[in-house]
């Protein structure tokens, strides 16, 4: 699933790409010309781009999201079926750090 979601992201990001090479262009038409024509559309493709960016932020965020929940869903899983290792790492991890910071 995060494999699909990291190429879905990707492609959006190669689309904001293409769109920023077009309005580069556009702009430069415009600094060579100095129509107001050219204004207009550059105006509407980087409304367009920032649509484009707006949606792929909250998408992303969207699936960070759903990657935290679904993290801690199966950590809590894990610890439910397994309690007595889950206290056995717990007190490892508590010795562990008690050994740092007693050497110093």
């Amino acid at each position: 699933m995060a494999s699909r979601e990291s190429r879905k992201l990707q492609s959006g990001i190669r689309a904001l790409q293409n769109d920023l090479s077009a309005l580069v262009g556009d702009l430069e038409q415009i600094a060579s010309s100095g129509k107001d024509v050219g204004v207009e559309k550059a105006r509407e493709q980087l409304d367009r781009i920032q649509d484009q960016f707006h949606y792929l932020l909250n998408d992303s965020v969207d699936t960070a999201k759903k990657a935290a929940a679904e993290s801690s869903d199966a950590i809590r899983r894990s610890v439910a079926d397994n309690p007595m290792a889950s206290i056995a790492t717990a007190f490892a991890a508590g010795v562990a750090a008690a050994m740092l910071t007693l050497r110093r």
